[in-house]
């Protein structure tokens, strides 16, 4: 199990896979982490992946010499927390079970469940008040239309937005995108802006980029939370409403005090003193560059090409990529393609203005820098697998594969960020997990291979994933 640890005190990290030996699980670390002379004191450093034997357990199949059941005791109590793990890009409780030995017959595990007895479960609670459904405006049916959510401080990621299209009282819900260059004339999309004072904005689109609310009277309205900005933190068993009225859940109440209150950005006068002094120009002017988060985005918000489209759906800006004053522009095209010369040609103007003009143009990135653009690395995945499903269907499993292996792909928690990182990795167990996902029928994937290995696809430094039907084989058995 490899381990994170880390030297407080800077910073430095250095991971460590842990090895069983001697009927206990070792970790040897050989690096001082930067110290010339190494810290002996354990609390100035963590270690991630936090493993913690079972109490209690019940082990009915004879060290697994026989088919039944293994049960223990939940590590998540009233004053005990079961810790929440990101393994290979899924974040859950995990446990681990190490087979020490194995017979001529290996174990063959069916399911793990939790059907029995009180279960524990912890959940972050974020302080504020729900408002809505509110009415946010009327839509005039013209293009790109912005209302403002009027209650402030806006909470990040909690507005659900509503139009009511034919004036009868049916509301329909849109979906948030980060932008438009995916949505067709038809795909009830908005994009949401949050300003400095953390009042929110819903902007539409614009009838060929997002279908454009159809006019009516206080046919738009939305549902968000507030708050967070006074410290509201709360003792004891102070929080036992379960608002939700979810089901399954016998009791909710918090055991220990509430904690993790933080000031917003901005929040008092020091606070904002320093965002004055230090705040990048992308914060003060919308169109003018001066560092890489600033060129990223408007290569993918106002970059437009000379056949008048914005081509670019994804950048990451490198700085001092290519030496001193240089930044690296990596970018990924809509519907997660490569751009063409001409395309990084007119990015690279953009930004950078044309100086053998007449006369010379200046560009967006008003630093003392020169900015290269890059297409990222297409790097092809192929699957193939082998699924118990019976009566399933192939094209479902592929359609589900299709739609995650792409650069575009974005996690389905949040719906901003983007699952695959440039030089990151595909991961095995996360393929696996998705075919598994597609249909509770599925009994099993006795064998699952990317580009003809049962593991992990590490990809390139520029590199993102693509795949195609062609590259995607499911075989489909009964059992």
């Amino acid at each position: 199990m490899p381990r994170l640890r880390t030297y407080l005190k800077t910073g430095a990290t250095e991971t460590i896979t842990s090895v069983f030996a001697g009927g206990k699980n070792k970790i040897t670390t050989t690096t001082q982490l930067g110290q010339i002379t190494a810290s002996t004191d354990p609390t100035d450093y963590s270690l991630t992946a936090d493993w913690i034997p079972f109490d209690d357990t019940d082990d009915g199949t004879g060290d697994l010499t026989s088919d039944d059941a293994v049960s223990w005791v939940l590590p998540q109590t009233l004053y005990r927390s079961w810790l929440v793990t990101d393994v290979n890009l899924v974040e859950a409780n995990w446990t681990r079970l190490r087979i020490v030995a194995t017979g001529t017959t290996p174990p063959i595990f069916d399911t793990i469940k939790l059907s029995e007895g009180d279960q524990y479960l912890v959940r972050p609670c974020t302080q504020g008040e729900t408002i809505g459904p509110q009415v946010i405006g009327s839509s005039t049916g013209q293009a790109s239309q912005s209302f403002r959510l009027p209650e402030t401080p806006y909470l990040d990621d909690t507005e659900t937005i509503e139009v009511d299209e034919g004036g009868a009282g049916t509301w329909i819900e849109y979906v948030k995108v980060e932008n438009f260059l995916n949505s067709s004339a038809t795909s009830r999309h908005y994009m949401r802006q949050t300003d400095a004072t953390d009042r929110a904005s819903i902007i539409f689109g614009d009838g060929i980029n997002g279908r454009i609310p159809p006019a009516g009277i206080d046919n738009v309205r939305g549902t968000y939370r507030i708050g967070g900005d006074v410290d509201g933190n709360v003792g004891a068993n102070t929080v036992v409403n379960n608002a939700d009225g979810v089901n399954g859940i016998s009791e909710a109440f918090n055991p220990r005090p509430a904690s993790g209150w933080r000031i917003k950005d901005g929040g008092d006068a020091a606070d904002l003193a320093r965002l004055k002094r230090d705040a990048p120009a992308g914060l003060r002017t919308r169109d003018t560059a001066s560092n890489g988060d600033d060129c990223k985005r408007l290569a993918v918000y106002k970059f437009v090409d000379r056949s008048g489209t914005k081509p670019v759906a994804r950048a990451f800006a490198e700085e001092e990529k290519f030496g001193i004053k240089t930044i690296g522009l990596l970018v990924v095209g809509a519907g997660g393609v490569t751009l063409t010369a001409t395309q990084i040609a007119d990015l690279e103007e953009y930004f950078n203005g044309d100086r053998y003009a007449r006369p010379p143009t200046s560009g967006a990135l008003v630093a003392n820098h020169e900015l290269t653009a890059v297409n990222f690395e297409p790097e092809l995945i192929s699957i193939e697998a082998t699924v118990v499903w019976p009566g399933g269907n192939a094209e479902s499993i592929k359609n589900a594969l299709l739609s995650y292996i792409t650069p575009l792909a974005v996690d389905d928690d949040d719906g901003s960020t983007y699952v695959f990182d440039f030089g990151g990795k595909v991961s095995f167990s996360k393929v696996h997990q998705l075919v598994h996902d597609v249909d509770p029928g599925i009994r099993d994937v006795p064998l699952l291979l990317l580009n003809g290995s049962a593991s992990s696809v590490s990809l390139g430094t520029n590199g993102l994933p693509v795949t195609t039907s062609a590259a995607i084989q499911i075989n489909i058995q009964e059992s």
